[in-house]
């Protein structure tokens, strides 16, 4: 196998786990992982039939109404907090000045005329339309109807604002919780210990059935 790396096959696995150990009924998803729900459907099916029984749960997938947001420096690949130039990212944590200046500085196109949806030609302009439609919960075309007249600086001028508007609630309650960190640590122990009970106990179960109890 060379240079692939083991993530390509040992996530999909993984997340199939996560799922399967809560026996979820509903998993939200963006659309690069609905494959792997896929994957976790195929598991649960397979173990049902094998024990003869509808243990599982066949989890649905929750897509987004929206595309993925993408990079705003780099529009051929999903935005990543773990990107390292730090101009194709935008955090709940930004301030206004911040969040301006990096959509300011995002990559678009030397297309002119009107703003157009097109993915594969405008990649940085729709983009921007995801983003707006996210936000609004608007519709895509509904969007580029609306902003179809902008220049370039106006439609960075107009998400800028959309977005400072958008996290300004957010980014004041990050603020307020991170000024406390007993809080955050009491908040993550009663979320592992609610979802250790409920592994422990689909655990046991999953023993029980394959005779391993």
């Amino acid at each position: 196998l060379g240079s692939v790396k083991l993530g390509l096959f040992s996530y999909p696995v993984l997340m199939a786990a996560d799922v399967l150990l809560y026996n979820a009924t509903h998993v939200p998803v963006g659309l690069d992982q609905s494959q792997h729900l896929e994957l976790t459907r195929e598991v649960a099916q397979a173990f049902n039939k094998s024990i003869k029984k509808e243990y599982f749960k066949i989890p649905k997938t929750l897509l987004a109404p929206t595309s993925k947001i993408l990079s705003l420096k780099t529009p051929s690949k999903k935005m990543s907090k773990s990107d390292k130039d730090e101009l194709s990212k935008i955090f709940i944590s930004e301030d206004e000045k911040s969040i301006r200046k990096k959509i300011n500085k995002a990559t678009t196109d030397s297309i002119e005329g009107k703003i157009t949806y097109d993915p594969i030609e405008r990649p940085g302009v729709s983009n921007f339309i995801n983003m707006v439609s996210a936000i609004e919960r608007e519709s895509i075309e509904s969007v580029t109807k609306k902003v179809e007249d902008f220049s370039k600086k106006e439609l960075k001028d107009y998400v800028g604002t959309i977005l400072v508007n958008e996290l300004q609630e957010p980014r004041r309650r990050y603020e307020e919780l991170m000024k406390d960190p007993g809080h955050i640590q009491k908040l993550s122990e009663i979320g592992r210990d609610q979802a250790r009970a409920i592994a422990s106990k689909n655990i046991k179960k999953i023993y029980e059935l394959v005779g391993m109890l």
